[in-house]
């Protein structure tokens, strides 16, 4: 397939479209979690603890990342909370809103 950009706007365009395929998300975890239930939280940078808050209640809590880069909460919220859970900060801060049901 030939590209449809030359020169240096093409070269460009190919070089950021490769860096976004290869981007890796700061943290991964499921979209909704029963209340009760166990989320689990894969975190792909070398931070050491994430931060959840119950955006219903303004309740947050820390938890340590283990040596896996994951972290295993179990929910306590009830059902129609939302908790935003959040990794690193400035430039590599991410953060993944989960809804509890």
């Amino acid at each position: 397939m030939k590209p449809f950009l030359r020169g240096p706007a093409g070269a460009f365009a190919v070089i950021a479209a490769s860096a976004f395929v290869t981007a890796q998300e700061p943290l991964q975890c499921d979209a909704t979690i029963a209340s009760g239930g166990t989320l689990t939280i894969d975190v792909a940078s070398n931070d050491t603890a994430i931060t959840i808050t119950n955006t219903t209640t303004g309740a947050s809590s820390i938890h340590t990342v283990g040596p896996g880069k994951t972290v295993a909460v179990v929910v306590t919220a009830p059902a129609g909370s939302v908790l935003m859970v959040r990794v690193g900060r400035g430039t590599t801060a991410g953060g993944v809103r989960v809804e509890v049901q």
